[in-house]
């Protein structure tokens, strides 16, 4: 199983709690840049939450939506062009999808970035693709 949250929305303390109920041992950050201004969800704060509450936290930058890219979609309010982007990178990001790979073999799962709605975020894109290039089937659970 794979979990995805966006914490738009959430507080650090409901954020974590939501992790934990959901038995998450290793959270994988996939913004371009982990920073934010809602409070604790900026890497070093986010970390050590993670830390203190035995999950470890691991980002990979080069699975976010870099920023030209979120502004022109969320002006033109036009999704498939995520879709078109990542369908484009994937092939230069096998090392980081590898990664992904043996982590869901390994631990329980969860990817995350700020978008509360999967359906607008690019975690819906890198899950489907970690469905395709797995032989290992897996259920996704979106928090």
């Amino acid at each position: 199983m794979v979990y995805t949250i966006g914490y738009e929305g959430k507080n650090i303390v409901e954020f974590i709690n939501c992790l934990l109920t959901n038995g998450v041992n290793y959270l994988i950050d996939i913004r371009d840049k982990p920073i934010s201004r809602k409070k604790g969800f900026s890497k070093t704060k986010l970390s050590e939450q993670c830390k203190e509450h035995g999950i470890v936290y691991h980002h990979i930058r080069e699975l976010g939506t870099p920023k030209h890219l979120r502004y022109e979609v969320l002006e033109k309010q036009d999704f498939s062009l995520l879709y078109d982007y990542f369908e484009d990178i994937f092939d230069s990001r096998k090392e980081e999808m590898d990664l992904l790979v043996s982590k869901i073999q390994e631990e329980v799962v969860c990817l995350m970035c700020f978008e509360q709605d999967v359906e607008k975020c690019h975690r819906n894109i890198i899950t489907a693709k970690l469905q395709e290039i797995t032989s290992d089937k897996f259920s996704i659970v979106n928090l």
